[in-house]
């Protein structure tokens, strides 16, 4: 699938709140390498005021070195900024910002759902796709060493990812887009960090602030509220995506929508 092909797969779910479990307030579209990433971010989770730090793979250290992540984000071609609303009763509902959280987290699911089901479609279509050119070889003898080459450069790509085993359709989705969330991850009552490797890592996520980036100047580079008013709690979350390896995309300038909010 192609980059705009995402885009307006995107664009259509984002205006749709009734397809969403929890409606998004804000979006934009940016470049990977607009977005705000610093050290300055990273020194406020070492000051550990959540108490989360080297408690959990998602969490710095554990997380990685924010140059590193940095990078590797920027490798992606689009990025997908969006935030939820959400009520509370006052500035001391911290019950409230849970039920918000969990909420902001059920549609970030409901997104990566919507991106895994377009990555593995796509691997789908490529699979048929070197089969057919298999079959068509397949009876002109000359030929016959092309096909095995088709083949092997289908198993290459990953695209049989999606009806071949768990670990490959997890490698294509990795490779086509990734998501990061608000706050640190609660799978696990108690993590594996630092004895053994994730249990979940096709389910974990990264927040954006563990990465390094600055929320608060990325919301405002973007023209979308980082606050929503009095008694209300925003949440945001960043999906970075791209097309499949070896075709071409034509990147977009930022383009935000709005929807309704608690202001």
């Amino acid at each position: 699938m192609k980059t705009e092909q995402m885009d307006e797969m995107l664009q259509t779910y984002l205006k749709d709140p009734e397809k969403q479990p929890w409606p998004v307030a804000e979006w934009a579209f940016t470049r990977p390498e607009e977005i705000p990433f610093a050290a300055a971010v990273r020194a406020a989770c070492e000051a550990n005021l959540c108490g989360r730090y080297g408690t959990c793979w998602t969490c710095p250290p554990g997380v990685g070195e924010w140059e590193a992540l940095r990078d590797e984000y920027r490798r992606f071609e689009r990025a997908l900024v969006f935030s939820t609303c959400h009520p509370l009763e006052d500035s001391f509902d911290f019950e409230g910002m849970q039920e918000g959280r969990l909420a902001h987290d059920r549609l970030d699911e409901a997104i990566l759902a919507l991106m895994a089901g377009a990555a593995d479609s796509a691997a789908d279509s490529a699979e048929e796709a070197g089969k057919a050119r298999i079959t068509d070889t397949a009876d002109t003898p000359s030929h016959a060493p092309d096909a095995t080459n088709a083949t092997n450069a289908t198993n290459a790509t990953g695209a049989t990812g999606a009806t071949g085993t768990t670990g490959k359709a997890r490698e294509n989705r990795a490779a086509r887009f990734v998501l990061l969330g608000a706050g640190g991850c609660s799978l696990c009552e108690k993590c594996s960090y630092p004895d053994v490797p994730c249990r979940h890592p096709d389910k974990a996520r990264r927040s954006m602030e563990a990465c390094g980036i600055d929320v608060v100047s990325l919301s405002r580079n973007l023209g979308l509220r980082y606050m929503n008013g009095e008694n209300t709690v925003t949440y945001f979350s960043v999906l970075f995506y791209r097309s499949a390896p070896g075709t071409e995309a034509n990147l977009l300038g930022c383009r935000r929508e709005k929807t309704e909010s608690f202001s």
